[in-house]
């Protein structure tokens, strides 16, 4: 479905107008770090009987009316890919409070191997187990969830201070009801295409400022291009991420912003 353009989520008025007698569940991704409008997608799921899995795989510590990301839906799902705000190199977690869904989450991800018989799968499972090691990175930085979300804040209001009165530019925008993981500062260039937006990119890396073209939309995937979503089409051509790493200095800062408004003339 198409996407709210002020936070580039999920937009609730799409999905309610995409809902068919197939539709079995609505999957909310939390782009960037910003929280999809999770009380008017729940309501809508509650209106069709419809379960809500929420992508939340960027969006570590994000928050809705001060509820957590990944509680608001059967259940939550969380990346800890080396470059997310938690990582543990790879792997993820789920969250839920479904406790039969917790069980079967559980026997799935171990081979799905009986408990009372050795060596004995009861369907086809997968090895999607964590190492100690790998969980004891994750479960260090959970600790200091608060301080990094605080650091990611910084990072983007450093940005904000110095881009925000630039004409034709659009840095992240979030909702007075969310709080923001900041997991990639966006940049968007208003009336850019994507020749343009590419153009832009490239004169960036000349000026040794690496960066990334936003995520494509899934309408524009061969097996998914059925689908009309010209919000999600248009913006996707006019974005670009920024450097957002947590040790990022403010000269860093200063250095990517002059070279994003020398790249702008």
């Amino acid at each position: 479905v198409d996407i709210d353009p002020y936070n580039l989520c999920m937009s609730p008025e799409a999905v309610e107008k995409s809902i068919t007698t197939r539709t079995r569940a609505i999957m909310p991704v939390h782009l960037y770090g910003h929280p999809a409008n999770m009380v008017a997608i729940n309501a809508i799921a509650e209106k069709h009987n419809l379960i809500v899995i929420e992508d939340a795989a960027e969006a570590h510590g994000a928050t809705i009316n001060g509820k957590k990301v990944g509680g608001w839906g059967a259940c939550g799902c969380f990346s800890f890919y080396g470059n997310k705000n938690i990582t543990t190199g790879e792997g993820g977690m789920i969250t839920t409070d479904d406790k039969e869904l917790y069980y079967r989450l559980r026997h799935l991800r171990d081979h799905a191997m009986s408990k009372d018989k050795r060596y004995w799968h009861t369907e086809c499972g997968y090895n999607y187990r964590m190492t100690n090691m790998q969980a004891a990175l994750g479960c260090a930085q959970m600790e200091r969830i608060a301080e990094l979300m605080a650091r990611k804040q910084q990072i983007f209001d450093a940005y904000s201070a110095r881009l925000k009165n630039t004409p034709g530019i659009r840095l992240n925008r979030t909702y007075e009801w969310a709080t923001n993981a900041y997991w990639l500062v966006c940049l968007e260039i208003e009336n850019y295409d994507e020749e343009q937006r590419d153009a832009f990119i490239k004169r960036l890396k000349e000026l040794g400022i690496d960066s990334r073209p936003y995520f494509y939309p899934m309408s524009s995937m061969p097996y998914l291009q059925t689908a009309n979503t010209p919000v999600a089409h248009s913006i996707s051509q006019k974005g670009l991420n920024l450097p957002t790493y947590f040790d990022l200095t403010e000269d860093e800062i200063e250095r990517v912003c002059d070279a994003v408004l020398q790249s702008l003339k």
